[in-house]
């Protein structure tokens, strides 16, 4: 087996015996485990503020391998794999020990579902008298922005888009390698 570190998102107070949390981006804490010895590396406690969480930047900063987690939002799967983690949604219910063990045996984790995208509506239309008057809801006014917050939030955009950079610089490194052997090819044909 090959080592890696596993991060699991989980329940206060964290750690082995704590359950894996329901959503990723609200989970309390994130416990990272070591496939090797099974043991705590880290229990780290996540951020949570109005615009959201510094989950994500824990698992990458890191160099997490794998995530074990409940659900979790596309977005943040997104920065995931991106950044080479292994994403294992729908653990919820085991604790973080048993969600480890699953994993590394390579039994099923996933214990819920995932959901699945609402049905469409009928295409058939509604009579007349069925049908329901078009509602317009007010805008929600966003609560003022204090100072700390905004630092924070900008901050946290900051990193984001570092990462999506040094992911593209990877990339492009990785496609400017194929196009010179696509050219090598190329002239070994000509010749």
């Amino acid at each position: 087996m090959i080592q890696m570190l596993i991060a699991v998102s989980t329940t206060k107070p964290g750690g082995l015996g704590a359950r894996v949390s329901h959503v990723f981006e609200i989970s309390p804490t994130i416990t990272f485990i070591d496939s090797d010895t099974m043991s705590e590396v880290e229990v780290v406690e996540v951020k949570t503020g109005f615009f959201g969480s510094n989950a994500v930047q824990i698992v990458l900063e890191r160099g997490t391998n794998v995530l074990i987690t409940g659900m979790l939002n596309p977005m943040s799967y997104s920065y995931l794999v991106q950044g080479g983690v292994m994403v294992v949604p729908g653990a919820t219910g085991l604790t973080a020990e048993e969600a480890v063990n699953r994993f590394v045996s390579g039994q099923q984790v996933q214990q819920v579902p995932m959901p699945q995208a609402p049905q469409m509506p009928p295409t058939m239309p509604y009579p007349p008298f069925m049908q329901q008057p078009q509602r317009t809801f007010p805008i929600p006014m966003m609560p003022p922005f204090d100072r700390e917050r905004r630092r924070e939030m900008l901050e946290y955009q900051k990193w984001m888009i570092e990462k999506q950079l040094e992911i593209m610089e990877k990339q492009k490194e990785l496609l400017e390698k194929q196009l010179l052997r696509i050219k090598k090819l190329l002239e070994e044909m000509e010749d």
